[in-house]
């Protein structure tokens, strides 16, 4: 799950590697003590890009949209029964 000021690997071939994000405009809110908007697989979030590959078409400090492809929490599936 990504929320706002995360850190994320680019994973893409548009020469970014790590950006950061500014804005979650996909995702739900989690209740409870914070009510910070998160991100999963599949969400739209808009970033920054702090580390880019030189020459690339990409340069740090773009801005860009883009949609989260991978995170280290599982996901859950609904259960298919046969």
């Amino acid at each position: 799950m990504l929320q706002q000021e995360t850190r994320c690997e680019v994973a893409d071939n548009s020469g970014a590697k790590i950006a950061y994000v500014i804005r979650v405009y996909g995702g739900s809110t989690k209740t409870g003590k914070f009510t910070r908007r998160m991100a999963g697989v599949g969400d739209r979030v808009f970033v920054s890009i702090k580390k880019a590959l030189p020459g690339s078409e990409v340069k740090q400090g773009d801005k860009s949209k883009a949609v989260v492809v991978r995170t280290t929490k599982a996901t859950r599936r609904p259960t298919v029964r046969t």
